[in-house]
């Protein structure tokens, strides 16, 4: 079986139903939540990434930084293995008030603890571990919060193995992308469109024009990569587009009754990374990802729900 390294931002997402709420004079846009009660904690980001790949049958390794002693008791009861670069202050949790209204799940309020800002040594630590590992693996997936873990050397380091590496970016590392020689990119609508702006800027194949529509989104990011993209875009399709290609793949979304969004774009990363480890197509690949997703959306699953 292939192994995977997942690398990226680690949290805890936190739970807490809402059954009651009221509106009140010292809340003028707002309500007061009446005894919001703790569902319980599941992993979130590259953690997710990981646990879901996991519970896939995928052989999977886990490298972060974190500080948080939650965190790493889900990790541990969960049964994955993981490198961290421990550091006391890079704490990240999402905290989400939800109610149910016509059988879907709606978030009232999320409030988010963010680390506090990167240091030299968290990031000497993680390429450490990267470098002194990353032979050992034949997948790596990169999850990107944009709260730190990620940054130009190590991508740089990732890009240079030539391991076949799945990026799910939120930050735009341009250089760092573009350097692989075995990339697959996969974002969603929004993500794509800011990329392809970033990208074509550094592509002498690239439209200068006016870039507005998904398709052309698309290609900007694989020929800017010269790898391969993907684009999840909502219920609409799942659209795939090879830099050697002269044309774009769509693969239609089943239509569900959506309770619950949440963690869809890292269960479509965990499958595409096990279908691939089990050496299925791309194109079989993201069909499977979808058929997962779709499963997920409209059940409100979580991966995995801790209680102390």
């Amino acid at each position: 079986m292939k192994r995977i390294l997942v690398v990226g931002d680690v949290m805890v997402d936190r739970y807490y139903n809402v059954n009651r709420t009221k509106s009140n004079p010292e809340c003028k846009d707002g309500y007061c939540l009446i005894n919001p009660i703790h569902e319980g904690d599941c992993m979130g980001g590259a953690a997710n990434v990981a646990a879901n790949i996991q519970s896939m049958g995928g052989n999977v390794t886990l490298l972060c930084t974190t500080g948080d002693t939650l965190l790493l008791d889900i990790l541990k009861y969960a049964k994955i293995k993981v490198m961290n670069a421990f550091d006391k202050d890079f704490i990240c949790r999402k905290d989400r008030y939800v109610y149910t209204e016509e059988r879907e799940e709606k978030i009232l309020i999320r409030i988010d603890q963010d680390p506090l800002p990167n240091r030299e040594g968290r990031k000497d630590a993680l390429l450490r571990m990267l470098r002194h590992n990353i032979e050992q693996y034949d997948i790596i997936v990169t999850s990107d919060y944009d709260k730190g873990t990620l940054f130009p050397k190590l991508l740089d380091v990732v890009a240079s193995s030539g391991k076949l590496w799945i990026a799910d970016p939120k930050k735009v590392f341009y250089a760092a992308y573009k350097n692989s020689s075995d990339i697959i990119i996969k974002m969603n609508a929004y993500e794509a469109k800011e990329f392809s702006f970033e990208s074509s800027v550094h592509c002498d194949t690239c439209s200068r024009n006016k870039i507005q529509d998904a398709y052309t989104w698309i290609v900007t990011v694989a020929k800017s990569i010269q790898g391969v993209a993907i684009m999840t875009n909502g219920e609409k399709s799942v659209l795939r587009y090879r830099a050697s290609d002269n044309h774009v793949k769509m693969a239609p979304v089943k239509k569900v009754h959506v309770k619950s969004v949440i963690g869809a774009g890292d269960v479509f990363t965990a499958s595409l990374a096990v279908s691939m480890s089990d050496g299925i197509s791309i194109d079989e690949s993201i069909s499977i990802a979808i058929e997962r997703c779709s499963s997920l959306i409209s059940t409100q699953e979580r991966t995995l729900v801790y209680k102390r």
